[in-house]
């Protein structure tokens, strides 16, 4: 198979060969690109979700401060 491919390009002119070599790296960055993008979109949406439960974290921290400083409701 690889001596029928090796015929196959001796009789390709060199452009064309170069031209070949250069679509394929060109398609293989694009595909590396896309998937660095998805993996991008994806550790967004990880860290969204970590601010998100780091806010509601600090609401509830500030809301237990709240009911450190005024005395229950039940003393009143």
């Amino acid at each position: 198979m690889l001596g029928k491919e090796r015929k196959k390009l001796k009789d390709v002119d060199a452009f064309t060969i170069l031209d070949y070599i250069k679509t394929s790296i060109e398609i293989l960055m694009n595909m590396k690109m896309d998937e660095e993008g998805t993996n991008d979109k994806k550790n967004k949406q990880k860290n969204k979700n970590n601010n998100e439960a780091s806010s509601a974290n600090l609401i509830s921290d500030s809301e237990s401060m709240r009911s450190m400083d005024e005395p229950p409701k039940d003393y009143e």
